[in-house]
This record gives structure tokens, sequence and C-alpha cells, in this order.
């Protein structure tokens, strides 16, 4: 009944062990089914989005084969890019594997597979992981949480699911042994969700590892047998969650829920002494002496970038906190290439952090404004560093930065670009440099997009003024649009390849077009020079139509005007520049078999 109608409305709730399922208690227990075989064999895994169940290995396969899924088992989720691996555990469960055959009756304490004395082991033992320290199982959960951890960049959130809890301010010992909740506490895993105890209890985010509070959380026992509880230390609180905010991977939070039907008491010292004792661990506390009492269940709404808890009660006690990252904020501007005098719009946009948000704007020339969006205009053509800075409400501060290139991206450049491409500038015309080989084919000069000189033609055998634009980088004298006859000489490339970075023609003075003085203390500067590719045309010798040669002169260098540091081999970068004709390597393959 229960697959067939409650799954039917909820197919993605998968099954975990519970004490009232496995045989636990009485045969008379009338809150106890003793089914969980059935609900494992009727129910199987059902996939949210694709997520692929991973059981554990450590399930017993004699005298029959038992499945682990129900019992301890991970999945991450979704299958693809997974944001989250959810682990589900079964500490302290009894008959967990179904190996006790005879009735489970109390309060007899020599009967087999009585449940009155778990951590019994061995032949005649109650059929209870233990998960202590180094067993197969507390390995298991420590290799899954590293799993997920090393080889999973896209998963953000740890979560561990068990029946039972070990911290507890209703009426409930830490059952489930202390090792395996010293080994999540160690591991930080974001949350731990946990019933049994009849009541709502959200705990403060805790941690090992902070002052006395290093290795062990501190227990201490209590009457009866199996019957741990764990004493107050503050040093084992990192966030006490005042704001309702807790950020990720600094500590666990534990959730039990179980206020589904009758409820338990909460902080009652009278009835749980040792109990109450643990309050101050817990942030939120609702059972039924709480005033605004409810039943209900806890809503958990998993992203990227934070995990949002609410509860959902029918009374008017309620609860609402998230685990989320440091606001990380990103901004977009429209248009991306500005000119001199245009209106730029910049947006914001914010992942993580706690809302409100107040946004901050340092464009760079002296100017700021705040708000989510702004508009803001450049005067002058040069490179400008915009800053933004967001604080949310909970006083976490984060800033981004983006380069924005008004015009040229060189304050002693006053040129505005003409946005580009490889294929544009060197054109269609291909033209065999070695009538040997018939793979030298390059770009020659008639085909290209910017005949600085239309009509004109190289001819490496009777050289028509090759020391004048645009067949010499260093005598030119550009008119104020920087354009040579009407054809823009100054032109913009982005996500364009850099291969094999060299130097050559190195010098200890500049060029006698730009006065023929030593340079500064003595240096010698170099050409620094490198091609660029469009990176999907990289097999040559087809490479050679998607590829420019790029110098940054070693006047240009020596000036300290040049960008620094100088491009690497395999990036991909936008770069600005001045085109000219490159006569003396039409025959080279490094130089593409073009100018």
């Amino acid at each position: 009944m229960w697959c067939n109608e409650f799954k039917e409305q909820y197919d993605h709730i998968e099954i975990i062990a519970g004490a009232h399922d496995t045989g636990e208690f009485p045969p008379n227990a009338t809150d106890s089914t003793r089914s969980f075989e059935k609900f494992v064999n009727n129910c199987p895994f059902t996939s949210p989005n694709g997520a692929r169940v991973q059981p554990s290995p450590l399930c017993p396969t004699v005298p029959i084969v038992v499945s682990c899924y129900g019992r301890e088992y991970y999945f991450d989720y979704p299958s693809s890019a997974p944001i989250a691996r959810f682990i589900m555990l079964s500490p302290g469960v009894f008959n967990i594997t179904g190996g006790c055959r005879s009735p489970c009756v109390v309060p007899a304490p020599g009967i087999t597979c009585n449940p009155l004395n778990q951590n019994r082991t061995g032949p005649g033992g109650y059929d209870c992981w233990p998960y202590a320290k180094c067993d197969p199982h507390y390995n298991w959960v420590n290799d899954t949480i590293n799993d997920a951890r090393n080889y999973y960049p896209s998963i953000r959130w740890t979560i561990v699911g068990m029946h039972k809890p070990c911290l507890s301010a209703g009426k409930e010992n830490c059952s489930i042994g202390q090792d395996i909740f010293n080994l999540l506490l160690l591991q930080h895993v974001d949350l731990v969700l946990e019933g049994n105890d009849h009541a709502y209890e959200r705990s403060k985010q805790l941690s090992l590892g902070n002052g006395s509070c290093s290795t062990t959380i501190p227990y201490i026992i209590g009457p009866g047998k199996n019957n741990s509880f764990v004493a107050y230390n503050p040093d084992c609180v990192v966030d006490d969650s005042s704001n309702g905010f807790y950020k990720p991977q600094v500590g666990t939070t534990l959730i039990i829920q179980g206020n589904m039907g009758r409820g338990n008491e909460v902080d009652d010292s009278s009835k749980n002494p040792y109990n109450a004792n643990e309050q101050p661990y817990f942030a939120r506390l609702m059972g039924n002496n709480t005033v605004g009492f409810g039943h209900g269940f806890v809503k958990f709404t998993v992203s990227a970038s934070e995990i949002r808890v609410q509860t959902v009660f029918t009374g008017t006690a309620q609860d609402e906190f998230r685990i989320t990252q440091p606001p990380v904020p990103f901004f977009s501007r429209s248009p991306i290439n500005p000119s001199i005098a245009e209106a730029v719009t910049f947006r914001a946009t914010v992942l993580g952090g706690l809302e409100p948000y107040s946004y901050s704007w340092d464009f760079g020339d002296g100017s700021a404004l705040t708000g989510a969006i702004v508009q803001h205009v450049f005067s002058n053509p040069r490179q400008y560093t915009v800053t933004l800075t967001v604080d949310d409400s909970s006083m976490e501060s984060r800033t981004v930065q983006k380069i924005v290139a008004v015009g040229s991206w060189n304050a002693v450049v006053n040129c505005s670009p003409v946005l580009t491409t490889i294929e544009e500038i060197i054109g269609p015309k291909g033209i065999n440099r070695n009538s040997s080989d018939p793979n030298s084919i390059g770009a020659d000069y008639t085909g290209g997009g910017f005949q600085l000189v239309p009509n004109l033609q190289y001819n490496p055998q009777s050289p028509a003024n090759p020391t004048i634009w645009p067949f010499y980088k260093r005598a030119v004298n550009l008119p104020p649009d920087c354009a040579y006859g009407g054809i823009p000489a100054f032109v913009e490339l982005h996500n364009v390849g850099v291969r094999t970075v060299g130097t050559s023609d190195c010098s200890y003075s500049f060029d006698v077009s730009n006065g023929g003085a030593l340079y500064p203390n003595g240096w010698q500067s170099c050409v620094t020079a490198f091609n660029l590719e469009n990176w999907n045309y990289t097999a040559c010798p087809i490479c050679y139509m998607h590829r420019v040669y790029g110098y940054v002169d070693r006047d240009w260098n020596a000036s300290g005007d040049a960008p620094y540091p100088a491009p690497t081999r395999g990036e991909r970068i936008d770069v600005q520049g001045f085109i000219y004709w490159e006569y003396s390597s039409l025959t080279a393959p490094w130089h593409s078999y073009s100018g």
C-alpha cells in the first residue's frame, strides 16, 4: 500500500532503515511494522533526474543476498554535473540485514536478537552495525565523503541521512555511537538529517579541531546500557546561526525531524536531564512543550549556491535558515566595447550570501555609483578597472573587477579600434610561396580586408618602397582617425590563440624613427614575436589561412608602454594592434607564408 499510494504521489522519496521497521520493538507493539525488507524489495530506488544509486558493498550475501539499498548507499544529484551527494547510513539500527530470525522480546536480555545490548557482535549478536572507528562501515562512509570532494568538482554539498541521532535535546541518547558522529563533524559534512526523536531540533554549526574540542566531542555515560550523551563544550560550536545563515564546509548542522505524529518534550530537565544538558548545542527546538507546537515536515531546497531549509508546520512555531556561500558577485556590461562618451549599462548579479544586498561601483576614473543596475560614461580612450563591491545583510563583503576598454586599451594610443577577425584581416586569397611545396599556401595581400595601399602588391624581387607604411612598422604617422587612405589601421581581435612566442631584432637604442636615443639604463630591448591563430583551425597547412603574425615592438617594450607580461603560448587572448604588411618573411612557414 505504501509503495502504491504514497510513492505514487511522491516518487522520488528514498528509503533508509528505521527502528520501527526492523524488529527492534516487541511483536505486540502497535507502532512497529517489522516489514523493512518488504519496503526495500517492492519499492526500489527511483532515480531523481537520472541519479544512480551506489549501494555499499558491505551487505551480506549469505545465507541470502541482501541489497544495501535502504541500508547503506549514496546517490549524486543530478546525474550530470551533480551538486550534492546524499549518503544514507544505518548506525545502531537493530536487525539491519534481517539476520535475527527469533522474535524480539523485551526485557529479557539473554534472548538472541534482543536489542537491549546492541553493541554485542559475533554469533548470537543483534545484527547491528556499530560504525566503530576504522571498521568497514566507518571506512566506507569516510571514503564516500572523500570521493565526492576529490573527484567530483561540481559537488558543493555533502548530506548524510540516518534514522537515529547522537545529539538530542529531546529524549534520545547517542545510539549511533560516538565514532561515526565524530567522523561527520571532522569531515564538515554540510547537513546530517535524522529522526527517531519525536521533535524538531536544529543544531548550531558544529566542528571538531577548535580549541579544547579537538578530535572528539565530549561524552558522558548515563544510566542503562549503551546510554551515552554529549557534554556541552562551546569550542565545538563554530557558528550559533544568530542571523539564520551558515557558511558551507566549515562545520556540520544537524536536523532532527520527527514530529509528524506524537511529539516529545524538548529541553525538559525534569524528564530527560541528560538531554537538557545538550540544549546549548541547538539553535532551534520545537517539541510538544513548545508554544506554537504543530505537526508537519521540513522542506530542503538545494542548489549550487545554497541549501535553503524551511519548516512547514501546522502551528505557529517555525524555523528557517540557509547554508550558503558568502556573496559571489558578477557583472555584465552593454555595450561590451564602448566608445568614448557612450553610456555603458552595468548589471550586477550575486550568488550566495544573505539578501538584501548593497552594491557599490568604482569605475576607475574617480567616479562611483550604487545600485544593482547603473549607467556610466567614460570620457577618455583607455583601459578602466571597474570594481563592484557587494555587501550582504550578514556583513559579508566581496568584490569583483573587470577591465573595460574604451577606445584604445593603452593610454598612449589615442585610437578607436575596429573589431574584426583574423580571416577578415588576411582575406581568403591564397598564394603558393614555394613552387616545390604545395603546402606553402599563405594569404596574399590583395585578398585582405585592410588594404591600406589599394592595388599594391609587394614584389620581393623589386621592393616597392619597403621603408614606408604599410611595409615598415615604424615608419608611419597616422592621422587622428588612425586610418591610412581611409582604411582603418588599428584593429581588435577577440579570443584568439597564442603560439610560438619568441624574441628577435634586439637593440640598445630606439629606432631612428623614434629618435635613435639609447634605451633607459643601457638596457637591451627585443621584439616579442608570436603567432595569433583561430583555435578552430590548428592543423597545418590549413592553419596558414587562419593565422596572423604579431609583434610587441622593441621600442614599445623599452618605453614601458607595452603590455606586461607578454602573452604566453597556449593562452586565448583579446588583442589590439596596428596592421602592416611584413614583406621579409613571406616564404617562412613560421610566418604562415604570409605578410
